[in-house]
């Protein structure tokens, strides 16, 4: 299939739904809690295969501009901007903005399961003042034989407690919060516990604020399963940020996308109308008059 055989809407449709298609089919393996290589050295094959599966999945974002584009030069800048955006989409997935959250006792508390974007807790919050900053580091393998780079990571973390809380009473519910430089709002009344898309970090966050703290809690049985959530102040407004962050990414991917299009087809239509109007061009059929003019 040639370039100029496309129509410029047509080939930006399909660049947008390549783009568009692949990104939503990585939002919902990270849902389903695939795609988190934050520590590649632990990846199983399963998380190898998902990886290859969604690699495999970027293939019409990548045969879109081969098969659309007359330049090779448009053809590399397409490659690299269209599979960009759906990894983009991935890693700028932070919560879930679609699903209901259900209210609950804290007694009660369970894990978001299904669609559910998050629980809300009605009879308990998080403890500002137990709240605290915490960091690790993870060490993953790099391109280079024997190479190893270091991620550190940061998380403020806080026990959702009645608060008729006293030490020495159990902890089985938590709230963290990514980052350190911004003021979490522990105390909003409005607040929830969304499901982390990245939950292994978040357990780790967890059990580290209770080797740094010595934070009394349930029994070992019982922490094995900890309730555990993204704490968000407004839940309406992670959601809207979370839509929006998409929109944009993909937006300006998709103009990009558009005008490269636009560049690739417009010299072919140039050139097709210069060498059928030009001065020094005859028609393909003469004229009958033209045939019987002597020599």
């Amino acid at each position: 299939m040639a370039g100029r055989e496309v129509s410029w809407a047509r080939a930006t449709l399909w660049g947008i739904a390549a783009m568009a298609g692949a990104g939503a089919f990585g939002i919902v393996l990270r849902w389903l809690g695939y795609l988190v290589l934050s520590d590649a050295r632990h990846m199983s094959s399963s998380d190898i295969f998902i990886l290859v599966v969604f690699v495999l999945a970027l293939i019409p974002a990548v045969v879109v501009p081969i098969v659309t584009l007359n330049r090779i030069w448009l053809v590399i800048i397409a490659i690299c901007v269209l599979p960009i955006a759906p990894f983009g989409l991935v890693v700028l997935t932070a919560v879930q903005p679609f699903g209901p959250i259900p209210a609950m006792a804290l007694e009660q508390a369970r894990p978001p399961g299904g669609l559910e974007t998050g629980i809300r807790i009605t009879d308990a919050a998080p403890r500002r003042d137990l709240a605290r900053s915490v960091a690790f580091s993870i060490t993953g393998p790099t391109g280079r034989r024997g190479g190893t780079t270091t991620t550190t990571y940061r998380y403020q973390v806080a026990p959702v407690v009645h608060a008729q809380w006293v030490p020495g009473m159990p902890m089985a519910v938590w709230a963290v919060v990514e980052g350190t430089a911004h003021d979490p709002h522990w105390d909003a009344e409005a607040g929830a516990l969304f499901r982390p898309v990245d939950r292994p970090l978040a357990e780790r966050a967890v059990r580290r604020f209770r080797t740094d703290r010595n934070a009394p809690g349930p029994a070992q049985p019982e922490m094995a399963a900890p309730v555990i959530g993204l704490w968000v102040a407004d839940a309406g407004g992670a959601r809207l940020a979370q839509v929006t962050d998409w929109a944009l990414l993909l937006g300006g991917a998709s103009l990009a996308w558009a005008l490269l299009a636009w560049l690739g087809m417009r010299p072919e239509r140039a050139t097709g109308v210069a060498r059928g109007t030009g001065p020094g061009v005859l028609p393909a059929k003469l004229p009958p008059r033209w045939k019987r003019r002597p020599r």
